[in-house]
């Protein structure tokens, strides 16, 4: 199943396309259409039922995250250390992807953009998307093009990076979201991150050891999502991006390029 909404020169649509594949425990392959490379799913079953499954799972925020933090939902990373390290123990795809741990040091992945407070805002925020999302958004997702809300997203879409001054947002207006986001994809993305995990304190799946140049491989067979990981180790890169400072906690990426057969 072809899905047009969810394109390799996105950062974004290519780990939604992950996110999607990881959910539905199907293949994701890659097919030329026209300029651009999209996913394809390789199932048998009706869109509508791929979206129900989808939608399904974007709407729960995932249990294990309430283990971090009983009564916030944002991961502390400056406090609780046991909580971390038990959270490692029973979910090591989820904590690979939020970072890694040496001796008492822990490091952030790069792949979160956001920071502040002690609290890693991702985690907060999908809890926040769960109740927003709908099934036009996951349908709009898939096949495009994405519906776009004011919300906080994972800053893995260039778009999203609407700064003012050198603040992420006009500090005149309170309680504003001044990012235009893609809740769909965003979602979906998420639901990746098992799959672009950090190794060891300097080896990520997609970012190079300075985390400020991420690059993404394209394959044509069906890949399972394990074996997506260990594709993105070993296969040279479709498209480099890079990791840009904002703000004070604050990230965003650039405009995707292609390299390599990608053109």
């Amino acid at each position: 199943m072809e899905l047009p909404g969810l394109r390799a020169d996105s950062l974004l649509g290519f780990l939604a396309a992950l996110g999607a594949c990881r959910t539905l425990e199907v293949g994701l392959a890659w097919r030329k259409s026209g300029p651009f490379w999209i996913a394809d799913i390789d199932t048998d079953d009706p869109f509508e039922v791929v979206v129900s499954q989808l939608l399904q799972t974007c709407q729960t925020f995932p249990a294990q995250f309430s283990q971090l933090a009983e009564t916030d939902p944002a991961l502390k990373f400056e406090e609780g250390v046991n909580k971390w390290r038990e959270f490692a123990l029973q979910y090591p795809d989820w904590a690979c992807a939020i970072g890694c741990e040496a001796g008492e040091d822990f490091r952030r992945s790069p792949i979160l953009m956001s920071k502040g407070g002690g609290h890693q805002h991702p985690l907060k925020m999908v809890q926040g998307q769960c109740s927003k999302i709908s099934r036009e958004d996951i349908e709009l997702a898939l096949l495009g093009p994405w519906k776009r809300i004011p919300d906080c997203g994972l800053r893995l879409d260039p778009l999203e990076n609407r700064p003012h001054a050198d603040n992420w947002s006009d500090p005149s207006i309170k309680n504003q979201d001044s990012q235009i986001v893609a809740l769909g994809p965003t979602r979906l993305a998420f639901e990746s991150f098992p799959l672009v995990p950090t190794l060891n304190r300097s080896l990520h799946a997609i970012f190079d050891r300075t985390g400020k140049i991420v690059s993404w491989a394209l394959w044509e067979n069906y890949l399972l999502p394990r074996a997506i990981t260990a594709r993105l180790f070993t296969s040279p890169p479709a498209y480099v991006s890079s990791r840009r400072h904002i703000s004070k906690g604050n990230w965003s990426v650039s405009p995707a390029k292609a390299v390599g057969n990608s053109r």
